[in-house]
């Protein structure tokens, strides 16, 4: 008897198991692509909340949306003035620049290149307004999608940012899993080409807010907001960078236009980091924003013997001349008007700016504290060039800063 009722206990146990298996693996399987894996973050101290993955894991088209909030457990709407209207004058400069962007873009498809996989990211703060047309930019990006990944870090925000930029991930999301990967002859088809390989979004907040009547460009609030801007690109590209990444673009969500070719072009030039010259533009005028490229001088490296180390400069006050030559100056500079002309740079800006992986990996990040009188991006470009990495711009090629 005990024999039997024990051969009855292991039928039965079993039975059970293989129809839990069943049902499990059927339920999986039926499982809409959108829907989240929730994860506890335990293995990091920052990530102390959700991770909301959504991906089908069996499903090699799926674009990969994670969503991570890194705020400790206990941490305690602009109307644009940019018009889409230009002067005669700008939509001819406009055309012929876009007609080179157009044949740079031909000679590098067929030349076969394949330059590699790029992380694009981005910091967001207060930036619900910029994401629609943040997102429209880069799905008219010509580089291959499915060698993009988007990376993002929202910080600090209560105006929907965060929601907004879940909203089209997910569209991002619901767009791929329509979209038939391959086409009836076995090729990659449009819309698989168009799909991102991944997107990421990150939360962290560093409880840093402007007060209302101060405005984020001031003189007086430049070191502490820059300190902040470097802890969070730190953040970002340390979570978000993997190794099949083999470049990194660094691009503002306030950028509002630069050419659809722009990651092919940039990646052409072969440079350890490159930026093209960010500028603002209104319906009738035009003029540079980015003050963080530029070149030093005989007379900066003179006057920053005079400084404490630990002081730090900041480009385009009044109230700081620091005897440096500016990119947004060099435009068009002794009548060179070839839209890939390139110049040696000692910083540059975040505005938007190109960066092998691999100079990252070695050691150049953000320093949130003084190096060599400088932090944030600037004092990126200063590390890297410490590790023997060159850094470049481009004065003629021209992307645009919302203002």
């Amino acid at each position: 008897m005990l024999i039997k009722s024990r051969l009855q206990f292991i039928i039965a146990a079993a039975l059970g198991y293989f129809t839990l298996y069943w049902l499990f693996k059927s339920s999986l399987l039926s499982l809409p692509l959108s829907s989240f894996k929730i994860q506890q973050c335990r293995s990091h101290p920052l990530w102390s909340s959700i991770a909301s993955t959504h991906f089908k894991k069996d499903d090699p088209n799926a674009v990969a949306y994670t969503y991570i909030n890194m705020n400790d457990k206990d941490g305690s709407h602009n109307s644009s003035r940019y018009s889409e209207d230009w002067t005669e004058k700008q939509k001819n400069n406009s055309s012929s620049q876009q007609s080179t962007h157009q044949q740079q873009h031909h000679l590098v498809h067929n030349d076969g290149n394949d330059f590699g996989h790029v992380l694009i990211l981005t910091p967001f703060k207060q930036s619900v307004q910029f994401i629609d047309r943040y997102f429209d930019n880069v799905k008219r990006l010509t580089y291959p999608h499915h060698l993009i990944s988007l990376g993002f870090l929202v910080s600090d925000s209560t105006d929907g940012t965060i929601e907004k930029l879940r909203e089209r991930a997910q569209l991002e999301m619901d767009t791929r899993q329509q979209a038939p990967s391959l086409s009836s002859s076995g090729e990659e088809s449009v819309s698989s080409w168009n799909s991102f390989d991944s997107i990421s979004i990150f939360q962290k907040d560093y409880q840093y807010d402007l007060p209302a009547n101060e405005d984020r460009h001031a003189f007086n609030v430049q070191i502490t907001r820059r300190n902040i801007m470097a802890k969070s690109r730190n953040t970002l590209l340390s979570a978000a960078l993997t190794e099949k990444h083999d470049w990194v673009l660094w691009l503002d969500g306030d950028v509002i236009e630069y050419p659809e070719t722009l990651l092919e072009e940039l990646m052409a030039m072969d440079k350890d980091m490159i930026v093209p010259n960010c500028y603002w533009h209104s319906y009738n005028e035009e003029g540079g924003y980015d003050k963080n490229n530029w070149q030093e001088t005989e007379e900066s490296l003179a006057f920053q013997k005079t400084l404490p180390e630990d002081q730090v400069l900041v480009e385009g006050y009044p109230e700081l001349i620091t005897h440096r030559k500016l990119m947004i100056d060099m435009r068009f500079e002794n009548n060179q008007t070839d839209l890939f002309y390139a110049v040696p740079l000692d910083a540059v800006g975040g505005t938007c700016t190109l960066v092998k992986a691999k100079v990252h990996r070695n050691g150049a990040i953000f320093p949130p504290f003084p190096y060599q009188h400088q932090v944030e991006t600037e004092g990126l470009a200063k590390m890297a060039k410490a590790l023997g990495y060159e850094v470049w711009g481009l004065p003629n090629y021209l992307v645009y800063h919302y203002i």
